[in-house]
């Protein structure tokens, strides 16, 4: 059976990114190792499958062009909360930049967008309870 194990966040700075992660939104580190020139730095949200891989993209990469025109997008992926109200406050106390506050959606359920210190986007997402 396949699962999906690794998604991509491309970043500048490695550190500022895990402290993002780590103390802002609460994620542990799941993989943290490398060498002067490459570290693979994996991180998830508690009890999570999947994790986000904070890849630092640098000139000498040959995926260079591609992968540094991502950063400060939207990322296409989506957090799930049981209260986006309650998620959204504690987030913004902590300093998480919200370019678009929660709202109710026409499918029922409200949506928020975050961003990471590099600008990639995020979806916060609370279902309606149906």
């Amino acid at each position: 059976m396949l699962r999906l194990q690794y998604v991509t966040v491309y970043v500048t700075d490695q550190d500022r990114a895990l402290a993002f992660y780590r103390d802002f939104l609460g994620f542990e580190v799941k993989m943290d190792i490398g060498n002067e020139n490459f570290r693979w730095l994996a991180v998830a949200p508690k009890n999570d499958q999947t994790h986000l891989v904070l890849l630092k993209v640098t000139p000498e990469n040959p995926h260079y062009t591609d992968w540094s025109s991502r950063i400060g997008k939207h990322s296409g992926y989506i957090f799930y909360t049981d209260n986006i109200r309650e998620t959204y406050e504690e987030l913004k106390l902590k300093g998480v930049h919200f370019p678009i506050e929660p709202r109710q959606v026409d499918w029922g359920g409200f949506e928020g967008t975050f961003e990471d210190p590099d600008g990639n986007q995020f979806e916060l997402v609370q279902a309606p309870n149906w």
